[in-house]
């Protein structure tokens, strides 16, 4: 499996794209393999936002897998890295909810209600008659 980063294609790559979004840009310290996120593009049909939460899941899946541990002096934890992950992937989830949201997309039948529908003008009858 690959890990690629290439800054200066940032216009023209989604993968990359992704990478910066999710920060993983630091080729000696690798989360996510290229075809991992190759997948995730087309398993949201090339949605930035979408593959970015994706992405950030399945590195906050493997580090929560991964137990912190001390030999010696020595020790490792990931609980800041899950902690900025796990905010990062809340800042997707926004992201990607408002774009969903249904006053986002065109209606598709014509309105039922008016501003001011229920002012006498708008109630007059076909007859001519007022209504009040």
């Amino acid at each position: 499996m690959a890990w690629t980063y290439n800054v200066t294609t940032l216009e023209s790559s989604i993968k990359d794209q992704i990478r910066l979004r999710i920060g993983d840009t630091v080729e000696a310290d690798p989360m996510i393999q290229d075809e991992e996120i190759l997948y995730c593009i087309t398993d949201n049909n090339s949605d930035i936002a979408r593959t970015s939460l994706a992405c950030v899941r399945i590195i906050i899946t493997r580090l929560t897998s991964t137990p912190d541990y001390t030999l010696g002096p020595y020790s490792e934890s990931n609980s800041n890295r899950l902690k900025a992950l796990i905010a990062l992937k809340e800042d997707f989830i926004k992201q990607v909810s408002g774009c969903d949201a249904p006053m986002m997309h065109s209606p598709t039948t014509s309105p039922i209600f008016s501003y001011d529908m229920m002012s006498k003008i708008c109630c007059d009858r076909p007859d001519g008659e007022e209504i009040i």
